[in-house]
């Protein structure tokens, strides 16, 4: 007799629903956040060409965002994401508190159309350095899973899980291809950070 309850597939939607839940305050915060975010680039109250981040955390059993941070245009730098007036010390947190970072890529900058359009789709995922921070703060907080969630230069929100780049962030497409064949990567990061799953 076969004592099997789930067959695979439904085992494992089971189980995305089970994460989607438990981070469903986690993505509500990400999501708020970009939609601020993109409210205040359209206003010109933030600039398009910088990045902006955040870290997201958990404390005394309440899940809440800290004030946002600029970097440049490549990058937010460690200590202005966790240090200064709005960083960790300044909230009485620690790294074993940060649930999730969150930062925009702003739209590229290269000199040509096809060149543009291919840097803003691989910057539709995180770069080793984003993933290297996110893994950074887990180990320097005791090894909690940090996610990183990318909002892309057209304003999409996506949610990786995990310190390793995605393979298709490491193959390389033509000019031609690369826009459609990336999304259609990124399709299931973009439904994460909406609390949904694809299967």
């Amino acid at each position: 007799m076969d004592d099997t309850i789930f067959d695979e597939e439904t085992e494992e939607e089971l189980l995305c629903y089970v994460e989607q839940d438990e981070e469903r305050e986690v993505d509500r915060l990400a999501q708020e956040f970009n939609e601020a975010l993109q409210s205040d680039i359209s206003a010109g109250f933030a600039e398009s060409e910088l990045e902006h981040g955040a870290l997201i955390v958990t404390f005394e059993g309440r899940t809440f965002i800290l004030p946002r941070v600029t970097g440049n245009e490549n990058s937010i730098p460690f200590r202005v994401l966790t240090e200064g007036g709005t960083g960790l010390a300044a909230n009485s947190l620690s790294f074993e508190h940060v649930v999730g970072i969150i930062h925009r890529h702003p739209p590229s900058d290269l000199s040509t159309l096809s060149a543009r359009i291919g840097d803003d789709a691989f910057n539709r995922g995180p770069s080793t350095g984003d993933l290297a921070t996110a893994e950074t703060i887990s180990q320097l907080g005791g090894g909690q899973n940090v996610a990183t969630y990318i909002i892309s230069p057209d304003g999409d929100l996506l949610e990786y899980e995990g310190y390793v780049q995605p393979s298709w962030a490491r193959e390389s497409y033509s000019d031609d291809e690369i826009k459609e064949l990336i999304e259609a990567a990124t399709e299931a990061n973009l439904l994460d950070a909406m609390g949904d799953c694809i299967l």
